[in-house]
């Protein structure tokens, strides 16, 4: 038999022993195997983003436009059958051999403004008043006149913005009367002087071209 002291002994290192393995299991499951301690990222500035409805500064060129001015294709009318008239500057009347006459009464500068998609806030803008008399002795269909404009050297074609100040024609304008309408074009601002405005309206007439600043 063992003494008591040799019993006591024993005792104490089994004490030992477990408080050990409860050591043991506390600390690996406190820190798991192969996970390193969390470590501190600095904090990324956000991207600012545009304020909404603005557009790039920066845009895609404009299309280059044709060497030739073309009508536009209507059903039933052929560019040969058309009454012609000759290039005009924009201070002066395209007159037709019927009496029908397009003249621009005003161009005028502006930026863009407001919010909304397609809205390109802050571009360049170039306004266009178009009025049409009709001397001739029938009624004139406005229900299709098409207004574009070049720019630039070479020439581009300018795209349309459509603001509050934007008109179309419309409806048949009767002899003896005359109706205005506005159009509205993003237009840089260094073009100056080199802008032509082409107005197509009908399949009767050939387009009449306007070039230069039109000055009030």
């Amino acid at each position: 038999m063992k003494s008591r002291s040799q019993v006591a002994v024993l005792c104490g290192l089994l004490i030992c022993a477990i408080a050990g393995c409860s050591s043991a299991e506390t600390t690996a499951k406190d820190t798991p195997t192969g996970v390193s301690a969390p470590t501190s990222r600095p904090s990324r500035s956000p991207i600012p983003e545009p304020p909404a409805g603005t557009a790039p500064i920066n845009r895609p060129p404009d299309r280059r436009a044709a060497a030739t001015i073309t009508p536009v294709s209507r059903p039933g009318a052929s560019a040969a059958s058309r009454l012609p008239v000759t290039e005009k500057s924009s201070a002066d009347d395209a007159v037709y051999s019927d009496k029908v006459t397009i003249a621009i009464e005003k161009m005028t500068r502006s930026k863009a403004s407001g919010q909304g998609p397609g809205v390109m806030s802050g571009a360049p803008l170039l306004s266009v008043q178009v009025v049409v008399r009709n001397s001739s002795s029938k009624p004139l269909d406005l229900s299709a006149v098409v207004v574009s404009l070049r720019y630039g050297s070479p020439e581009r074609i300018a795209p349309g913005s459509y603001d509050a100040a934007s008109v179309d024609f419309s409806g048949k304008l009767q002899p003896g009367a005359h109706a205005t309408a506005t159009y509205t074009f993003v237009v840089p601002a260094d073009a100056g002087d080199k802008v032509r405005v082409v107005v197509d309206i009908d399949g009767s007439h050939q387009p009449a071209v306007f070039r230069g600043m039109r000055r009030s």
